[in-house]
């Protein structure tokens, strides 16, 4: 029964996700082309995005499916009421911890605590959401870096697995009050939290779209913070990434058609050009956007999850 729903949840998306591409506007006739040579790298980078999301609003319609992906991604098995639990949990029930906001109203967040109490890390979700699976990955991650990891739950309320809604709730939030509550859990966890008097070592970590958040929050309101991006929408400003002071992480997907090599090639010129500080940025074959789904991949080593995994643990050792 709960397959049957599924189906029908998804043909029902399908179809609406059709209807909301429509009214779109028509991208032009060829992605821009960014260069090493190229003057205009923000104006090429706007262009590339605005056709990225209507290719990656395809794309995510897989990552709907609790079963089904895309060729290149091998999960193993797993049975439907797992999925079902994976993918259907409220925002209110992954939620563990209530921080007030600036506005005086109250922001949820999933917090993992794994030794240093002076060490934090903000992870920010995709565009599902606060999910199990982001609370999965808190978990390992605080462990691993015995550090405390905070999820906050940026969409203040909301998770949605109906595509439509995930596009529209990623496109109508905006920097700034994303900033607002990131500083909100800062000042909270520093307040309440930290048993040390000194201001913690942050490191900001984000998927998807929390990646785009993370390097924006970054440069502009924690430039003292590492930066984690996993295949989320890099920052093409030289004089903005000219603000940290801390390294970037960035993994994406060689077969990611929202964020493709030309605008890989953007993102590299950029952060050199600041410069960044001991910048990486990997590029992992033969998969593409959103590859790494869960912690279960990381667990039976398959990769690239694994050493895209690894290599986050690694860099936040090293600059956290």
């Amino acid at each position: 029964m709960v397959a049957q729903s599924l189906i029908f949840l998804h043909v029902l998306q399908l179809l609406c996700l059709t209807s909301s591409l429509a009214l779109l506007p028509s991208p032009p006739k060829r992605a821009a082309t960014i260069t090493a040579s190229s003057t205009t790298l923000q104006d090429a980078m706007v262009v590339n995005t605005q056709i990225g999301e209507m290719r990656s609003a395809w794309h995510h319609l897989w990552e709907a499916f609790p079963n089904m992906h895309l060729p290149s991604q091998k999960d193993g098995p797993t049975t439907e009421k797992e999925s079902f639990d994976h993918y259907y949990q409220s925002v209110q029930d992954l939620a563990n911890v209530e921080i007030p906001r600036s506005d005086g109203g109250t922001l949820l967040a999933y917090q993992a605590s794994g030794g240093d109490s002076n060490k934090v890390v903000l992870l920010i979700h995709e565009f599902f959401g606060l999910s199990q699976s982001i609370c999965d990955k808190a978990d390992a991650l605080a462990q691993d870096l015995q550090c405390t990891v905070i999820a906050p739950d940026t969409f203040r309320g909301e998770s949605s697995t109906f595509i439509p809604k995930c596009i529209w709730l990623a496109l109508s939030t905006p920097q700034d009050r994303v900033n607002r509550d990131l500083d909100a859990v800062l000042a909270w966890y520093h307040q309440k939290e930290n048993k040390n008097p000194a201001p913690p070592s942050v490191a900001v970590m984000g998927f998807c779209y929390g990646g785009g958040k993370a390097i924006r929050y970054t440069t502009e309101c924690q430039p003292q913070a590492a930066t984690v991006i996993c295949y989320g929408s890099p920052l093409i400003d030289v004089n903005a990434l000219r603000r940290l002071e801390k390294p970037v992480c960035g993994i994406f997907g060689a077969t990611d058609v929202q964020f493709p090599p030309p605008v890989l090639t953007a993102f590299e010129l950029a952060l050199q050009a600041a410069p960044v500080p001991d910048y990486s940025l990997t590029v992992y074959p033969c998969v593409g956007h959103a590859f790494w789904k869960d912690m279960e991949q990381v667990e039976r080593k398959q990769e690239p999850q694994y050493s895209a995994y690894q290599q986050v643990v690694t860099f936040l050792k090293q600059h956290l």
